[in-house]
């Protein structure tokens, strides 16, 4: 589907590793359509390249074999608690602004306006004990953000807001 000038540079780099938390195994599958880059890559040296761990190799062609089932049951969790945060930061947690994201597991809030300062992770940290991502970690833009994931179970995500909104009701 590329058409020759971009097919002749590019490598597609693929892996189970998000999808089917495959993290840390060391397994991604490359495709190079072009003789050309192909050879290029070959003539690299190995060490730059990493290796494939025999674990890594085994759950990825599981998952990508027989995982489907379980893909899809982890999708419905990940879009319902998705829902269920913003419905949640909408109703208790007013000046703080969410977009529900549309291809991950991780909410990124903007808190500018709940007066925590540039960096909201920390507050939380300190005051409702909970570890969000620190949004001016990602850059400078990323002053007042911060980032959830809500990748997890259905009552530790409502402890996660409930402490939370338990502490920016203290400010």
């Amino acid at each position: 589907s590329l058409n020759a000038s971009a097919a002749s540079r590019t490598v597609t780099i693929t892996a189970a590793s998000k999808a089917f938390n495959l993290a840390g195994l060391r397994c991604a599958v490359g495709h190079i359509g072009h003789a050309g880059v192909a050879q290029r890559i070959a003539e690299l040296p190995g060490h730059l390249l990493g290796a494939v761990g025999s674990p890594g190799a085994e759950a990825t062609l599981a998952a990508w074999a027989q995982g489907d089932a379980w893909l899809d049951e982890t999708r419905a969790v990940l879009r319902a608690n998705r829902d269920h945060l913003a419905i949640r930061v909408a109703a208790e947690l007013p000046r703080v602004g969410f977009r529900a994201p549309e291809s991950t597991y991780l909410a990124w809030l903007d808190f500018r306006e709940a007066g925590l300062g540039d960096d909201p992770a920390a507050w939380i940290l300190d005051r409702a004990r909970v570890a969000l991502s620190h949004g001016i970690e990602f850059g400078s833009a990323g002053a007042g953000f911060a980032r959830l994931n809500f990748a997890t179970t259905r009552p530790l995500l409502d402890e996660i807001v409930d402490r939370i909104v338990a502490a920016i009701a203290e400010v």
